[in-house]
């Protein structure tokens, strides 16, 4: 099948893709509809809502589910340095289910959130949600919006049960 590549981000995408699956950009020629549900299909592939094309998740252990309910009496017994595992996991397995090979990974951004005195975190916390809503295939979502509100009062760490949330789901097929 031919390939094109996005004028946004250069990602390159198959003929019949209506969005980058990388930065989410539409295009205006659709040659061929792709099915919108959330499902594998035969070929392996798993289509987005909205006709955009993401692989199937990795199953060589990069991205694995993790319990809620565990990870945060974890954060709770070590006083907060779970938390930091968390988020550089959630993070990176974020990038990978959404084939971000050159995004900011979990480490950077624990550590540009420390050199900026906090303020990277905002737009870490914004990124997740944004990320999180194409995870879902809900492109006109506006959870990143939420997730920064949500940073902005101090609870961080709900952000990253969403996120989790959002990854186990992913993996179970839900979607």
């Amino acid at each position: 099948m031919a390939m094109k590549y996005c004028p946004n981000c250069g990602n390159q995408i198959e003929n019949n893709t209506k969005f980058c699956p990388n930065c989410g950009t539409q295009f205006e020629e659709v040659t061929t509809m792709v099915p919108p549900n959330n499902h594998y299909n035969n070929a392996g592939t798993q289509f987005a809502a909205g006709g955009a094309s993401y692989g199937k998740p990795p199953i060589d252990g990069s991205v694995k589910k993790r319990g809620i309910v565990s990870s945060l009496i974890f954060s709770l017994i070590t006083c907060g340095l779970y938390v930091i595992y968390w988020i550089i996991k959630v993070t990176n397995e974020m990038n990978t289910l959404l084939n971000r090979k050159n995004a900011t990974g979990g480490l950077m951004t624990i550590i540009f959130t420390i050199l900026t005195c906090g303020l990277y975190g905002f737009y870490w916390a914004y990124k997740l949600g944004d990320n999180v809503d194409l995870l879902k295939g809900n492109r006109s979502g506006n959870t990143g919006i939420l997730f920064l509100v949500v940073y902005i009062f101090g609870f961080g760490i709900i952000n990253v049960a969403l996120a989790q949330d959002a990854i186990n789901d992913k993996l179970d097929g839900i979607y």
